[in-house]
């Protein structure tokens, strides 16, 4: 017998001899190969990232790091299992009916090639939280309490939802980055690395400071709103204020309050690389008044560096 194109080929002669100086007939055909016999599975890695992938039925059949094969009787079904390698993420198969991240079963009723990619990734990404502005707030979350900038690992895919919370004084002005609004929560889907800001603002007394008496209040809360910036700057200390506390109804305004505020903000400025608009007047220790328009330009440049 030859075996030849799935088939097996048949030869044979015809008579019990020969006669002298003929030659015996020569029959041939081809027969059909039952069903049976073994089916060969194969296994192709694809994508960025890295694997393995093992069949779990039967144990131990496949064990494959890189492409590989391995031979079943026909009609065995194959459950094979795909693992990431760290840094990896497995992606889904494909091939033979196979789809998503899933054990694949494989019925080997003919030959077949499976695909399993593995992309470059992780089963988590790092959600980064930003408090800023002139008041202080806090953003909560499973697992969450931030009042300054802080991060924390979260599970891919996961939503998170985020809630707002002004501190005494100040107010909640918006969201940004992932976020946006300013609505009391946010949510946010970790398909990636994300940042989340929130910004609070210092609350004035006073919003119309025109013809009203400059009061020791006004100028404390604008010390307020300026720590509370200078300490969202890295490596700028604390200001030193003239007269460092002010008692409200007995305390005078000086020249020279004013001259801290704007000295402390313009650093704030500075060290954010930004820049405001020129103040409209000088102060002169001495001979220049005090004027409310001095306090609302220093209030409207507190908001521009929210």
């Amino acid at each position: 017998m030859i075996f030849a194109n799935g088939k097996y080929l048949v030869i044979w002669t015809a008579g019990d001899e020969a006669c002298e100086g003929q030659e015996g007939a020569v029959y041939g055909a081809f027969i059909t190969l039952e069903a049976g016999g073994m089916q060969s599975l194969t296994v192709s890695k694809d994508g960025t990232g890295s694997g393995t992938v093992i069949s779990i039925v039967p144990s131990g059949a496949i064990d494959c790091g890189a492409t590989c094969d391995a031979s079943f009787p026909q009609g065995t079904s194959v459950t094979l299992s795909a693992s990431a390698a760290t840094g990896s993420i497995f992606a889904g198969w494909s091939g033979e009916g196979c789809t998503g991240t899933g054990d694949c079963t494989v019925s080997m009723t003919q030959s077949r090639a499976v695909t399993a990619t593995f992309n470059l990734g992780s089963s988590s990404h790092i959600l980064t939280l930003k408090v800023l502005g002139s008041s202080g707030g806090t953003v909560t979350g499973p697992g969450i309490a931030c009042g300054d900038t802080c991060s924390t690992s979260v599970a891919s895919s996961t939503t998170v939802t985020l809630t707002r919370s002004a501190g005494a004084g100040g107010a909640f002005r918006e969201w940004s980055g992932a976020c946006t609004g300013t609505g009391l929560t946010c949510s946010v889907t970790m398909d990636a690395a994300k940042e989340v800001t929130a910004v609070f603002s210092k609350n004035f007394s006073d919003t119309n400071l025109t013809g009203v008496a400059i009061k020791a209040v006004h100028v404390t809360e604008l010390r307020a709103a300026i720590d509370t910036l200078r300490s969202h700057c890295p490596n700028l200390p604390a200001f030193d204020w003239t007269d460092s506390t002010l008692a409200p109804r007995s305390t005078l305004v000086k020249r020279q309050h004013l001259l801290d505020l704007r000295t402390a903000l313009d650093a704030a400025y500075t060290k954010a690389g930004k820049s405001h608009a020129p103040y409209a007047e000088s102060i002169t220790g001495g001979s220049t008044p005090i004027k409310g328009s001095h306090l609302t330009e220093l209030r409207t440049h507190v908001r521009g560096l929210e």
